[in-house]
């Protein structure tokens, strides 16, 4: 965990020329978790972000629940000519999650998926900075390294995704 946030830091004083934002999403806290984001923009309507959660995901046909920690990039383009962080995008994403549970249950869940979105900056027109939202839709199929006795069956597959975030730009 504090790699991940050296990385981000590392990213955020990379260039004080690009833009970036962090934003938190609370549709995750309603799913038991949190979920939080650093975007940087790229350039020519392009931007990167990586997304840092946890959620309790229900076992099928069990009465207990897994925790897990999971790891997200996402590529965003940008459709049409504006600012920063500003219009639809499209977005290819690859997810990583964990489980915490003990050695002899761990497994890995891996995701391959895209979203649909449409971000933008509240405020005057022109600003580089600010309060920025972003709403996604999109779907997600995922692979799970647990064997057959785990019953993981409804966290393996193909799995619908929303999402509604709030942040800053700077």
């Amino acid at each position: 965990m504090k790699k991940t946030f050296l990385i981000l830091l590392l990213f955020s004083i990379k260039s004080l020329a690009q833009n970036h934002a962090f934003k938190v999403n609370p549709i995750g806290f309603v799913n038991r978790g949190f979920e939080v984001s650093y975007e940087n923009y790229l350039g020519n309507n392009n931007s990167f972000e990586i997304v840092v959660g946890t959620a309790i995901l229900n076992r099928y046909q069990q009465n207990n629940q897994v925790n897990v920690l999971g790891f997200e990039a996402r590529y965003k383009i940008y459709l049409q000519k504006k600012d920063a962080f500003k219009g639809i995008y499209l977005a290819p994403a690859g997810t990583i999650f964990r489980t915490s549970e003990d050695l002899n249950k761990r497994y890995t869940i891996l995701g391959v998926g895209a979203l649909v979105g449409y971000q933008f900056m509240l405020g005057e027109k022109n600003q580089k900075s600010g309060f920025i939202f972003d709403l996604y839709i999109g779907a997600s199929n995922y692979f799970t390294s647990a064997n057959t006795n785990q019953n993981v069956e409804n966290i393996s597959g193909f799995q619908p995704r929303y999402g509604a975030s709030f942040g800053y730009a700077f």
